[in-house]
């Protein structure tokens, strides 16, 4: 009997957790595809977010191409995930960032991990993958020069001209990102209520966060 009080995994019928959205019971003989949507349930459930289930999803499918999508989560061994490795960066003739590699590393030890914790697999063949630290390079910093060049052609758009009818929403978003450094996402959520213009010299941009 568990006396950590720990909700389990998969809760008997009628016990805690009846009622809510229960994880299905996997053995070593579930498919890949099987323990795939067992898994995003999972991650849905613990509050991962929307970005990383599909990420991490979209990385266990990669994996189900390469081994079959009704591979045996029990019969996938180290080799199976380190062959699978050099396949994305040597193999598969699409580009595979650093960055990428290293999340596919990570979706791969949190995916066979939790099979591991969970009592499906005896093993985590997961634990012997090299995990190695990868660090995205900082952006270049625009010159002067390459801002006005850019403002001034915007600025053109926003007149407009003998056959184009004038169009401000360049001007508005290269001067929003200039002025705030905002990200893509962060401008992409902008909406009016979150400009507070009442000084009309000093205004203010709230970013907003689910």
């Amino acid at each position: 009997m568990d006396t950590t009080g720990q909700r389990e995994l998969f809760p008997e019928p009628g016990g805690e957790g009846e009622g809510e959205r229960r994880s299905l019971p996997l053995s070593g003989d579930a498919s890949l595809q099987a323990a795939l949507g067992t898994f995003e349930r999972h991650m849905q459930d613990e509050g991962f977010s929307i970005n990383t289930v599909k990420a991490f999803a979209s990385d266990i499918r990669l994996l189900g191409r390469y081994l079959g999508i009704g591979t045996p989560v029990g019969e996938i061994g180290t080799k199976n995930l380190n062959d699978f490795l050099h396949w994305l960066t040597d193999e598969r003739g699409v580009p595979c960032s650093p960055k990428s590699y290293a999340r596919r590393v990570t979706t791969l030890k949190v995916f066979f991990g939790w099979l591991h914790e969970s009592g499906v697999l005896s093993q985590d063949p997961s634990a012997a993958v090299i995990q190695q630290s990868v660090s995205s390079p900082l952006p270049d910093v625009p010159r002067l020069a390459d801002v006005d060049k850019a403002l001034s052609v915007t600025e053109a758009w926003r007149a407009g001209g003998r056959d184009r009818k004038p169009d401000a929403r360049p001007h508005l978003l290269l001067n929003l990102l200039l002025q705030t450094g905002i990200k893509k996402g962060e401008a992409m959520a902008v909406v009016p209520n979150h400009i507070d213009d009442s000084d009309r010299d000093h205004p203010f941009l709230y970013v907003r966060y689910a």
